[in-house]
This record gives C-alpha cells, structure tokens and sequence, in this order.
C-alpha cells in the first residue's frame, strides 16, 4: 500500500506575463527575468514584510474577557530587521542570477529543453542524457537558512517569497508568440523521516496543487530510485523556469537512513 504524500503548499499570485525595462544589461533580453517585479528596495521590503495588528477603539473598551482575546493577535506582529533585508538581496539575486544560463530565448537553453524531451520519452536513456546534461552551463546558486526552532525562520522566507508572483503566464513576447508557464518559486518540506524519495514526490504533489497536472502519478512512484526521479524533477525545472526551490525542515534529514555522502551529492546534484 503507497502512502500518500501530505504537503500543505504554499501557493503566491498567479499573473500574465508584464515585461519590464531592466537596470542591468545582463537581465536584459530574458523574459524570464523581465516578468519578474523590479528589483525591490528597502522601503518595499518593510511595506511588504511588516506586519502590525490593528486594534481599535472599541476593542480597548471592551470587556477583560474579549482584550483577552484581542491582545492574542500580537503574535501576528511582525517586525523587519536588517538580517531579512540581507535574506531579501539574497533571494532576488539567487533568482536572477538563476535564469541567466536558463534564458529561453538562448540556443543552449532549447538544447536542455530537446534533451528533458527525451528523457521523458525514453526512460531508457536517462543514464546518458544525465552525463549530457553534465556539460550544460548553469549559474544555479544556492543559500542556507540555519537557526534554532521557533525564530520565525519559515516566516520570513514565506514572506519574502510572497512579494513574486508565484505563477507567470506568458503569451507573447516582443511581439512573438511565446506560450511559457513560469514558476518563480516552489516551496515544499522535508519529509519527518527524512526519506529523498519522499522528498522528490513532495517536488512532484507541489506542482500538481499549483497547477492541476499530474506529475506525482507519472513520475513519483515509489519503484522509481532517486536518480530517476531527480531526472525528472530537472526536466520539470527546465520546462516550467523554476525560479528558486525552497526545502524547509531540513533538519528531518538527521532522520534519514541514506548515506550522508549520498544525500550530500543528492543536493549538489540538484542545484
């Protein structure tokens, strides 16, 4: 009997492609990156990220009782500091520094693209097209977020990931058609048992919740091994330009039986 893969997903705005003028030259050209908001500032972030409970007059004048009650929605209070404008930068610069090398409109990029075709026609060939794939140019970076339990870690990045559109349809593009679906981000967790298998169908659930397809089906059966199913989690980056993958929970890997040189190369392998 398969257990099912349980995954509440964190789902952003779904929004037609806007392209915008770009601040660096190397941005440019890139509807991938042009369709992403501009590169925000401080005063955006704290409009973004601040969060203060509103409470009004009525509510002081209540009874003990109900202040009681009211004075709980403190805990929605939430206050920028310097470390999550740094964690901003980080993540808008980990986006756009992503999408160099995965420029659709770049010879190199429908190369990859040809090759995710194959790999999904002819499972067969997976071990050959993965060495291919070997010699393909990547900017993919990658960041860690590490703290004690409770500091409001998940918070954070989910706030910061909210500012992006999560979804950008593009239909045309200088004037061409350009029928692309773009996932700016996806954010999924660690399984408790701390399983990579596990964590590759997680990949797969995030997807079909966001955008009603049926990868899991396809590709996340559990008589799949790991590599196979990290082939096909590519192929659905490239296909989809997936900005940034979050893994929250991290710390479930401590549970895990795999190797930790193998879950080490797990991870390098996928950025």
């Amino acid at each position: 009997m398969e257990k099912k893969i349980k995954n509440l997903v964190l789902k952003g705005e779904q929004v037609e492609a806007v392209y915008k003028k770009q601040s660096l030259a190397e941005y440019e050209n890139n509807p991938y990156i042009e369709a992403l908001p501009p590169i925000f500032t401080e005063d955006d972030v704290l409009e973004h990220f601040m969060v203060t409970p509103i409470i009004s007059q009525q509510d002081k004048t209540s009874e003990t009782n109900i202040r009681y009650h009211i004075l709980k929605r403190v805990k929605n209070f939430i206050q920028p500091l310097p470390i999550h404008f740094e964690v901003e930068r980080r993540l808008s610069t980990l986006i756009r520094r992503g999408y160099l090398a995965r420029n659709p409109l770049d010879k190199s990029f429908l190369a990859r693209v040809r090759l995710m075709h194959e790999l999904r026609e002819d499972e067969e060939n997976a071990q050959y097209i993965a060495e291919r794939l070997n010699y393909l140019r990547s900017t993919a970076d990658s960041l860690s977020i590490i703290g004690i339990s409770g500091i409001g870690k998940t918070t954070a990045i989910e706030r910061l990931l909210l500012m992006y559109p999560q979804v950008i349809k593009h239909t045309n593009y200088k004037g061409q058609p350009f029928n692309r679906t773009q996932i700016t981000w996806l954010k999924i967790d660690c399984p408790y048992d701390g399983s990579l298998t596990t964590l590759c169908q997680s990949f797969f659930k995030a997807i079909d919740d966001l955008l009603g397809t049926r990868y899991l089906e396809k590709y996340g059966s559990f008589n799949r091994n790991v590599s196979t199913m990290l082939l096909f989690m590519t192929s659905l980056a490239s296909l989809y330009g997936i900005g940034v993958l979050v893994i929250d929970e991290l710390q479930h890997l401590v549970n895990s039986k795999v190797d930790q040189e193998d879950m080490l190369n797990f991870f390098v392998t996928l950025s």
